[in-house]
């Protein structure tokens, strides 16, 4: 991996992109797109579109997809101390992420919360930690056990723009690629390091001066 590509998956890894919300993936992958490609645009679905002309006018169109949205969670309810429940956003449990911190995307700020489970210091009165214990019924943990912490209050979350609906993200400090021999590491590279291969498949095409046979779409979606 070039620095050109590593440095562009870091900026991608921490731009937030829940689904029907990847504002900011989108404009990245426009910004790399636009010099590289002889049309850049955005369709009516929120889908990055970059059209590479081929030569041959009768040669069948090729086209290179890759998707923009990550896994993420859903704000269910707001409670009265301030705590979300949430849900999820695409199929995990919250063991996919762990506990840990969060970005809840209000309409008006980020905020950063911290996914919790409650004291693994425990009784079986408390059910949300006692049955995810191998003597309490080893259950996986649901999303109906664990809460994120705001240290807010409703009415603070509520100027905000926190609400039933407000997508919750993985923190971006947990977002860093980890490097390890000739291996790398992070959440969301499925879609991530996709993305990276696509950009990188356009400067290629451009630094060669060549001209494929037919089109090339190159298109980062939203789903």
């Amino acid at each position: 991996m070039t620095s050109t590509d590593r440095d562009l998956l870091q900026e991608l890894l921490h731009a937030y992109g829940p689904g029907d919300q990847e504002d900011q993936v989108r404009a990245v992958c426009r910004r790399e797109l636009t010099p590289l490609a002889d049309e850049v645009d955005v369709d009516a679905a929120g889908n990055v579109v970059a059209l590479l002309r081929g030569e041959d006018r009768d040669a069948a169109p090729v086209r290179v997809m890759a998707h923009m949205d990550e896994l993420s969670m859903i704000v269910k309810r707001v409670e009265d101390d301030g705590s979300l429940r949430l849900s999820q956003l695409g199929t995990m449990y919250p063991a996919n992420f762990g506990l840990g911190p969060l970005t809840v995307l209000g309409d008006t700020e980020e905020l950063t919360a911290v996914l919790v489970l409650g004291s693994e210091h425990t009784t079986p009165e408390t059910a949300q930690v006692w049955q995810t214990k191998p003597d309490g019924g080893d259950q996986a943990m649901q999303w109906s056990h664990v809460r994120a912490f705001t240290g807010r209050t409703p009415d603070e979350l509520a100027a905000a723009g926190v609400h039933p609906g407000t997508r919750v993200c993985v923190h971006r400090s947990r977002r860093t690629l980890v490097e390890f021999g000739d291996f790398i590491g992070s959440y969301f590279l499925d879609d991530r390091a996709a993305l990276v291969s696509l950009i990188g498949a356009a400067r290629l095409l451009r630094e060669s001066g060549r001209r494929p046979a037919g089109d090339v779409l190159l298109v980062c979606t939203t789903g």
